[in-house]
Parts: structure tokens; C-alpha cells; sequence
């Protein structure tokens, strides 16, 4: 049998190890073993003269290994799970490989001999205990794909730059201290992953590569990064971002406008001398977290809740209101794309909040709105009714709005109630270790916790905060971005996002202290 591209040789079937009848051998292509606990089976391998792709895991290789050398054919192999402290001479003689992946095998060392494998094209040798590579490695010409995350490794060969054709090399979680210039010669690499190293430096020559469209040099103790790396485009760039001043000029930029506020009257925590305090206080001595409470107090942002009440009837302009159709000084103040409506969320009349916040106008209309209800586009309207004729500004449903599902919204308008609350983080303050500590903290967090909507509440996204991505994608710091706005599950209103997901509405500090609603952040959680 002729050999498959490996494309096409991957949209076989592939055939289990428990399935194989002694006269089908001669028809498996690719062939599955797990946890085979047969001995005997492996002699069969010898059968299996079209035998092109071999997976094996969870089970000892060793009775199997004389039996490769018959199956001249096979181009990819792959073994995880089971102790292997070094790459069989049986594996290194196949003469057409083009896929090695040995995982999970406690492999220490790898052979000279790995560079005589030329035909290969992917090398997986992720989670093992790789401590080097040996200068062969460069050898292997028609590589495009090296994976050695999570080993042992020290350092890397200067031979790497020798492999022309790679586009992914994946060194994170190594124990790296540095890594060579040659990978400057890498001019098809694609991405690269270095996070969770050791790494302080990164060589010049790597913003040379322009086919680069994803980096990630996340959790290294970097002193110093090249200022080409901001004009490389690449378009997944994973580093926190208090570091990204190493490289440029990462202080956000507002627009422009004269502030309202100082940073200092914004009050976004609560204050020392408020009853608020006093009350989270005493819940935290009587919890037996007295010596924590500094730190509580300080992660204690003075929020506010809302809550769907009863079904608006549009008869009083200008009212709270959730889900339905806003209120605006006209048609032309509703977003739209290409002609077609944005979903309506929410609109707060300012005064109904003016008691329960320091940050955002006395006065006024905060309206929001989406460009879908799942869209990251969102543009917050600040309207002064005091000195503007307002109208409800209603539309067609289905066949006006950019995404027809999202009418739902404008079916359920309902009038908002408005609370005061404190919130904390779910995560407890530094130098709370005790488990007992720990259970005390997410009580009280749960009793400040509002479940579905709220403004500048705690609310997190998976391994990361709302208030990172924005920095990530806006600049500045995450402790610089204020969120300003989350909205949830209601069933009053009948708003669902995603799977009962939320929308977190983000605004940086110098925006929000000059009331300035043009540049929002918005987050899917």
C-alpha cells in the first residue's frame, strides 16, 4: 500500500486494539491500543503491512518493539502514559515517520540518533523530564510543529535556528534561563510559546519574525524586552500587563476632557468612616477575621444592585429601565450598523442613584447598548434630560436589529430598583491560608453578593478578571479599570446570555472620573 498524506491519513477511522479480528488485519490504516493487557496481541502487529499510524497508551510498549520493524510504513506514532526513560532504537529506525509524540513517559534524554528521523514534520515530547536537547536536533529539516512543554529544560541549542520550516514551538514550562538568537532564523514560526520560564531576557533578532502571530511570554521574571516587539502584529500576545512597559509605552490614554473628579472622590471602596464599614466591620470580627480586616475593607467596593421590579409601560420618559426600547432626544441617537439596530439593555436614570454612589453624574440618562447581545461592541450613551425633549425610540424587532434573535430583549421592559451593597472578590485577601479562614471569608463574601445585576460590583471571567482583559486590550492596569456595569440572568425581563452568562461593562478611572462613556471595555463571563 502506497503511503497517505498525513491530512488524508488522518480522516481514516481509526481501528481499537479490542476490535481487530486476525482476518482484518491487513485493513487497518491506524490502529488504537489502550491499556492492553495481552501480550500477545503485539505479535499481530507484524500482520498489519498496512499499518500507517500507531497510538499507544497506558500500556508497556516493551513486548510490542519487535514487532515494529515489520510495519515498514508507519509514519505516525504516538505513546503516553507508561514509564519510558528513553526512546527505543526500534522507533529511531523507522524510516518514514513524520509524527513522534511521546507523552507523559518520564523520558530523561533523547539519543543522537533522534536527528536521523528526517522525514519528520511533528515531534511531541511534551510532559516528560527533558533536562537538553542534543545539537541534532537541527537536523531535522521538514519539522513544523515541536512540542516540549513541560520538561526540565535548561536551555536550548543554537541548531534550533536551523529549522526553516517550523511554525509552532511550544518551550512553555520549562525551566529556561535563556534562549538562543538562531530563533530569529525561525521566519515561518507562527507561534511560540515561552510562559512559566525563567526568562529575564529576549534576544533582538526574535522581532524578525513576521509570520509571528502568537507569543506568550507570560509568568517569566522579565528585566528587560525588545522595543520591536510593538511593531510586530501579532495578534496573541499573553503578558501580564504591568510588564508590558518593558517594551513600550503602556499608560492609557484618555480622551482628552477636563475631569469632573478627582481620582480621590470617585469612592469606588468604601469609605473608613461610613456605616457600611462599621457594619462589614463588625461581620468580620465576629467571624474571627479581625486580623484581616484592613485587607477586607480595602478589596470592599461600595457597589449597587439592581433589580428588575415590575413591567414598564413607557408611560414616563426617562425612567429606569431594563430590556424594552430607550428613551432618546431622537431616532438618530440609537446605534445601528449598516442601517440595523443594537440591542437595548438597560437605561438608569442618574437620579434614581445619585444617593448610593460618588462617581458618576447627579443628573442625567446613562443608556447601553450592544451590538448583539453575545457582541463585544458596546457604546454607553450619557444624555442630559434636563434640557432635551426625549421620545421612545421603538423599531421594527426581528427584521430592524443586527442579530433578528436579539428582539427577545425589547419584548419585557421592566422598571429597576436600586440598593446599595458591599462587594468583595471571591478570592480571599493575600496571607488567608487557613482553611477554616478561608470558609469564614466566602460567608461573608456571599452575604454582600448581588447574583444578577449590578454597578461596580467584583465579577470575574475564567483564570482572570474582567478589569485584566480590559488592560490586555485597552492598556493601563487592571487596578486602573472600574467595573462599571454587570448585567445577568433575568427572568423578569427575560434576559439570558449565553448559557446564563454575564456582560461586564469596564471603564478606566480617567474616562470615568470625566464622565467621558465613549471607550468601554466589555467582557462575556
Amino acid at each position: 500500500m502506497k503511503l497517505l498524506p498525513i491530512e488524508e491519513l488522518k480522516s481514516i477511522p481509526e481501528f481499537l486494539s479490542s476490535d481487530i479480528l486476525p482476518s482484518k488485519s491487513e485493513s487497518v490504516i491506524r490502529l488504537r491500543v489502550d491499556c492492553l493487557d495481552d501480550p500477545d496481541f503485539w505479535m499481530r502487529l507484524a500482520q498489519m503491512p498496512n499499518l500507517q499510524s500507531l497510538s499507544v497508551s497506558r500500556c508497556d510498549i516493551g513486548p510490542a518493539l519487535r514487532f515494529l520493524t515489520g510495519t515498514t510504513i508507519l509514519q505516525s506514532f504516538s505513546f503516553q502514559g507508561f514509564t519510558l526513560n528513553r526512546i527505543p532504537k526500534e522507533i529511531l529506525c523507522l524510516p518514514h515517520l513524520k509524527e513522534l509524540t511521546i507523552t507523559g513517559t518520564n523520558l530523561c534524554e533523547l539519543p543522537e540518533e533522534i536527528g536521523d528521523l528526517v522525514y519528520l514534520e511533528e515531534l511531541d515530547l511534551s510532559h516528560n523530564g527533558l533536562e537538553s536537547l542534543p545539537d541534532c536536533i537541527g537536523k531535522l529539516s521538514l519539522l513544523k510543529r515541536l512540542d516540549l512543554r513541560g520538561n526540565r529544560l535548561r536551555s536550548v541549542p543554537d541548531s534550533i535556528g536551523e529549522l526553516k520550516q517550523l511554525t509552532g514551538l511550544l518551550l512553555r514550562a520549562n525551566q529556561l534561563a535563556d534562549i538562543p538568537a538562531s530563533l530569529g532564523r525561525l521566519l515561518s514560526l507562527e507561534y511560540l510559546l515561552l510562559g512559566c520560564n525563567h526568562l529575564r531576557r529576549l534576544p533582538e533578532e526574535l522581532c524578525s519574525l513576521k509570520h509571528l502571530r502568537s507569543l506568550c511570554l507570560e509568568r517569566n521574571p522579565w528585566e528587560t524586552l525588545p522595543a520591536g516587539l510593538s511593531q510586530m502584529r501579532i495578534e496573541n500576545f499573553n503578558l501580564e500587563p504591568e510588564k508590558r512597559h518593558l517594551f513600550m509605552d503602556w499608560d492609557y490614554q484618555h480622551g482628552g476632557q477636563s475631569p469632573k473628579l478627582e481620582l480621590d472622590e470617585l469612592g469606588l471602596f468604601l469609605a473608613a468612616d461610613s456605616l457600611a464599614c462599621q457594619t462589614l466591620s463588625a461581620a468580620i470580627e465576629r467571624k474571627g477575621l479581625g486580623e484581616f480586616g484592613p485587607a477586607i475593607l480595602r478589596l470592599s467596593r461600595r457597589a449597587i444592585k439592581m433589580e428588575t421590579t415590575s413591567p414598564d409601560d413607557y408611560s414616563q420618559l426617562a425612567r429606569s429601565r431594563f430590556g424594552g426600547f430607550p428613551d432618546l432626544p431622537d431616532a438618530s441617537h440609537f446605534p445601528k450598523t449598516n442601517g440595523l439596530h443594537w440591542c437595548f439593555l438597560c437605561q438608569i436614570n442618574l437620579a434614581d442613584v445619585a444617593l448610593l454612589n460618588a462617581f458618576l453624574p447627579r443628573t442625567g440618562l446613562l443608556s447601553i447598548f450592544t451590538e448583539t447581545a453575545l457582541s463585544f461592541r458596546a457604546k454607553i450613551l450619557l444624555i442630559d434630560i434636563e434640557s432635551q425633549a426625549l421620545l421612545t425610540v421603538r423599531h421594527q424587532g426581528e427584521s430592524d436589529m443586527v442579530d433578528p434573535a436579539d428582539a427577545w430583549y425589547s419584548l419585557h421592559p421592566h422598571q429597576l430598583r436600586f440598593t446599595e451593597f458591599q462587594s468583595l472578590p471571591i478570592d480571599p485577601p493575600e496571607g488567608m491560608q487557613g482553611e477554616s479562614e478561608q470558609e469564614a471569608y466566602r460567608e461573608i463574601q456571599q452575604s454582600c453578593y448581588a447574583v444578577d445585576h449590578h454597578v461596580n460590583g467584583w465579577s470575574y471571567v475564567d483564570l482572570s478578571s474582567p478589569q485584566t482583559e480590559a488592560a490586555m486590550v485597552l492598556r493601563g492596569q487592571p487596578e486602573e479599570w472600574v467595573p462599571l456595569l454587570t448585567l445577568g440572568f433575568d427572568s423578569k425581563a427575560g434576559f439570558c446570555f449565553g448559557d446564563a452568562g454575564k456582560l461586564i461593562f469596564c471603564i478606566h478611572q480617567e474616562d470615568l472620573r470625566r464622565w467621558d462613556f465613549s471607550r468601554i471595555h466589555i467582557t462575556y463571563s
